[in-house]
């Protein structure tokens, strides 16, 4: 039901923005339905903003020098109360030529349906979104700076991971802190939800990461720092070239220790939001649970680091998630036994 501001709200856009998220999303489709009301509409316009971006830095043939330029131009004309949809049009003729998902590029090509349904937005939410989009497409364009980087430059160490995975991830986590906070009940853990924000952007960005490594060496690309591959006795080129199938086990298990720090604290953070706020919890939930269900069945003794080869949880595997979670959410104790053996034993 809508009302007040979102009597301006043009139903067919705002439908665009709905059928479109499945569409682009991966780990945040499910959770985005749990929510209602205006946070719902304004996390879910935030994370359309987040793919865009994406889409624009993840593109392998789109020359890296116009994407660092049209990312700072985002980051230079976005930062106001509303977003310019006269600008943002020129913005996007500017685009022509990215490739990538078609469902990626067909939003692209519809952002000006974006903006119209986030300028309706109350002003609270808009000026929370507003800031980690902006400093998104700032740090995109700072790595983009660096030519070759994920293909033949590497992250140089963990910090310089936590670094990338804050611009593309960390800021997600502050943003819905921001939204969260002053919807929150009773005695919420305000302390220990912004202690922890950044490390829950972090926990499934890196889970991702980690994941695919040997996936992402099959095309060529890597995001695994020189520091772990130094630590697993691998040179940047025998890694590429998969010259010690063996030593890939080291490789993931160290980035997999990496992640799991993050992923406890997302747990912590996950845990500081109120019972009564199921909702909330329960977005949460939901991508931390699918994240420890992969790392646990990546850390498994059997499991084949071959390239190509990337755990995925089945669809039963998710329902079973959301009817644990949707189940036993008050319970902390029931669900901390319950994340921890996943992490462990998948």
């Amino acid at each position: 039901m809508m009302c007040g501001v979102e009597a301006r709200l043009n139903p067919d856009y705002w439908s665009y923005c709905e059928q479109m998220l499945p569409m682009v999303s991966r780990t945040f489709a499910l959770n985005i339905r749990a929510l209602r009301g205006d946070l719902h509409r304004a996390v879910l316009l935030a994370y359309l903003w987040c793919r865009i971006l994406d889409t624009v830095e993840d593109a392998p043939k789109f020359p890296a020098d116009q994407k660092v330029l049209l990312l700072e131009e985002f980051a230079d004309q976005f930062g106001s109360e509303q977003c310019d949809e006269t600008w943002l049009e020129h913005w996007i003729q500017q685009l022509s030529q990215l490739d990538g998902d078609p469902a990626e590029l067909n939003l692209i090509q519809n952002a000006g349906k974006v903006a119209h349904c986030f300028n309706q937005l109350k002003a609270k939410d808009r000026l929370t979104i507003i800031p980690s989009v902006l400093c998104m497409a700032k740090g995109m364009a700072e790595f983009q700076k660096r030519e070759g980087l994920g293909q033949t430059l590497f992250l140089t160490d963990e910090a310089d991971l936590d670094q990338y995975c804050y611009y593309v991830a960390g800021t997600v986590g502050e943003m819905l802190t921001g939204l969260f906070l002053p919807r929150l009940s009773g005695q919420a853990e305000r302390e220990t939800l912004q202690q922890h924000a950044v490390s829950f952007g972090l926990a499934l960005q890196i889970t991702n990461i980690t994941k695919d490594v040997m996936v992402d060496v099959g095309r060529g690309w890597s995001y695994v720092p020189l520091s772990i591959l130094d630590r697993a006795g691998l040179s940047p080129e025998a890694f590429m070239k998969n010259e010690c199938p063996e030593k890939n086990v080291t490789v993931v298990r160290l980035m997999a220790e990496k992640a799991n720090g993050h992923l406890q604290d997302a747990f912590r953070y996950t845990m500081a939001i109120p019972r009564r706020n199921r909702r909330i919890r329960l977005f949460c939930l939901w991508p931390l649970w699918m994240a420890a269900q992969t790392m646990g069945m990546l850390c498994q003794p059997n499991f084949q680091h071959e390239i190509g080869v990337s755990p995925k949880i089945t669809r039963r595997e998710v329902r079973s998630i959301l009817r644990f979670t949707s189940a036993w959410f008050w319970s902390n104790g029931t669900l901390r036994r319950d994340f921890q053996r996943r992490m462990s034993l998948g």
